[in-house]
């Protein structure tokens, strides 16, 4: 009995002081994720799926040369995704800003839908994301989301390890066990649900 209780503090001890130590690696790779895949992942992504666009109409082109001018931004390039769908986006890349309007969003300013000051402004929107790296604080928020999730499942698991040492155990020890246990599984199923809730945010 003695045996099993100085096992049993030694291991309660050792899974708490190797996830404080493991704490800050766990930190410094939600940031390593999110700078991989935001500047690596998605232009990967959409290699294949975008089509660059060199020059737009020339009154269109005067707008949108004005509006990249006024945000300062530089290396920004364009790029046309085949999609009905009126929409714009951007990305980043290790060689520079990525902005990326549907052929639907063009097909509207050709048809007279949206004017020229309306599709300038629709990339002054993107051009703000840029300036704000929109696109870079999201791929954390993602990492740190993906993180938050298998750190909850981790402590679970951990929770229920020590559960099961509490039904093992007698005395002090039994008591120490299973406010680990619960404490572990109370705080990981809380970080899976925040998780949960701050991806449905993003």
């Amino acid at each position: 009995d003695l045996y099993a209780y100085f096992v049993s503090i030694y291991i309660s001890l050792g899974v708490n002081r190797l996830f404080v130590l493991f704490l800050p690696y766990v930190i410094a790779t939600g940031f390593i994720v999110a700078i991989f895949s935001v500047y690596l992942l998605t232009p990967i992504a959409f290699w294949r799926k975008l089509t660059p666009i060199y020059s737009f109409p020339a009154d269109l082109q005067s707008k949108i040369d004005e509006v990249t001018q006024k945000a300062e931004i530089k290396n920004v390039k364009f790029f046309k995704y085949d999609s009905p769908e009126i929409n714009a986006f951007t990305y980043l890349t290790v060689t520079g800003p990525r902005i990326v309007v549907t052929t639907g969003l063009l097909d509207a300013y050709s048809k007279g839908y949206i004017n020229g000051d309306e599709f300038a402004a629709i990339i002054g929107h993107e051009m703000g994301h840029i300036k704000h790296r929109d696109p870079l604080r999201s791929g954390i928020t993602m990492s740190w989301v993906s993180i938050l999730n298998i750190s909850g499942t981790v402590l679970m698991f951990f929770g229920f390890f020590f559960l099961g040492l509490a039904a093992l155990s007698g005395g002090l020890i039994k008591l120490v066990n299973f406010l680990i246990g619960v404490f572990s599984v109370v705080f990981g199923f809380g970080l899976k649900i925040f998780s949960k809730i701050v991806s449905i945010i993003s």
